[in-house]
C-alpha cells in the first residue's frame, strides 16, 4: 500500500479562491486507477483553504467568537474540495472514502494529540482508499488550529504499513537553488533528512500551514524513520503512475535513515 499527499498547488491555483483543477486531477485519478495499487491519499487545501485562512489570521491567533464564521467557512470550503476531489477519484473507477480530520483528530499546541488510524486500516482492509485532507480542527491549547496534509502524513506512516511514500508537489523536486530565479539551479536526485538547512525552501511563498520548509520537515521525520520519501511533480503527465509502478522518473528522494 501506497502513502501519497497530493500538495493543494496541484490541485488548484493557490492564488485565486476556489479555482479546481479539475483536468489535473482527473488525469492523477487515471494514473492511480491504472497502477492498480491501493493507497491512502491526502490532499492539500489550497485555494479553498489558505486564503481565506490567511486574510482572517485563522490558526495563527488564539480562538475567540469572531473565529466562529471564518472556522465553520474554511471547515465547509476544504470539505467542498474534499468532495469535488473525491467525485473526480470514483468517475476514474476508484473506491474511494472521506476521512475529514476535523470529526477524527484532535491537537494540543499545534502537535496532533488523538488520532485513531483504526478506521483507515478497516476501511483498507476491505478494499477503500481512505482520501483525508487539511483541515481546521479542535486544539487544547489554541482553541483551534490548522492541521497540514504534511502533519496527517507523519501520524498515518506512524500507524499503519506503507509500501512506499510520496509528495506530490507542482515542481520537479528539491534544487540546490530556486530554479525559478536561477537557471543553473540544479535537481537534488538524492538527499538526506540532516541535510535540510542546506536545501532550497524558497520555491514558492509561505503559506499558513508552513510553506516548502515544513514540508521537508515533514519529509525529513518520515524519513529518520528509515523509509525514502519521494517528491515528485504532478503536474507532468504520467510522473505519479511510473512512480507507483517502481519506474525511473525525475524528482527527489530522501533516503531513509535510522
Amino acid at each position: 500500500m501506497f502513502l501519497i499527499k497530493i500538495g493543494g498547488s496541484v490541485i488548484t491555483n493557490k492564488r485565486e479562491l476556489y479555482t479546481y483543477r479539475k483536468d489535473v486531477v482527473l488525469r492523477l485519478a487515471v494514473e492511480l486507477a491504472l497502477s492498480e495499487k491501493s493507497f491512502v491519499l491526502v490532499h492539500g487545501a489550497g485555494s479553498y483553504g489558505h486564503i481565506i485562512a490567511d486574510e482572517t489570521n485563522l490558526g495563527v491567533v488564539d480562538f475567540s467568537k469572531e473565529m466562529l464564521m471564518p472556522m465553520a467557512q474554511v471547515q465547509m470550503d476544504v470539505r467542498r474540495l474534499n468532495l469535488k476531489f473525491m467525485q473526480d477519484l470514483k468517475d476514474a473507477g476508484l473506491p474511494v472514502v472521506s476521512m475529514p480530520p476535523g470529526a477524527m483528530l484532535t491537537c494540543s499546541d499545534g502537535k496532533i494529540k488523538e488520532f485513531d488510524a483504526s478506521l483507515f486500516k478497516r476501511y483498507s482492509k476491505m478494499g477503500f482508499n481512505p482520501v483525508t485532507f487539511g483541515d481546521v480542527v479542535l486544539d487544547d491549547e489554541r482553541g483551534h488550529v490548522i492541521i497540514s496534509g504534511d502533519q496527517i502524513m507523519e501520524v498515518l506512516l506512524d500507524s499503519m504499513e506503507f509500501e512506499k511514500v510520496a509528495f506530490i508537489a507542482d515542481v520537479d523536486g528539491i534544487f540546490t537553488s530556486n530554479p525559478a530565479l536561477d537557471k543553473d539551479a540544479e535537481l537534488l536526485e538524492k538527499v538526506r533528512p540532516d541535510q535540510i538547512d542546506e536545501l532550497c525552501t524558497n520555491v514558492h511563498v509561505s503559506d499558513v500551514t508552513g510553506g516548502m520548509r515544513n514540508k521537508l520537515e515533514a519529509m525529513a521525520c518520515m524519513a529518520k524513520k528509515g523509509v525514502d520519501v519521494h517528491l515528485l511533480n504532478g503536474t507532468i503527465a504520467g510522473r505519479l503512475e511510473k512512480f507507483l509502478k517502481g519506474e525511473h522518473i525525475i524528482g527527489t528522494v530522501m533516503e531513509g535513515q535510522k
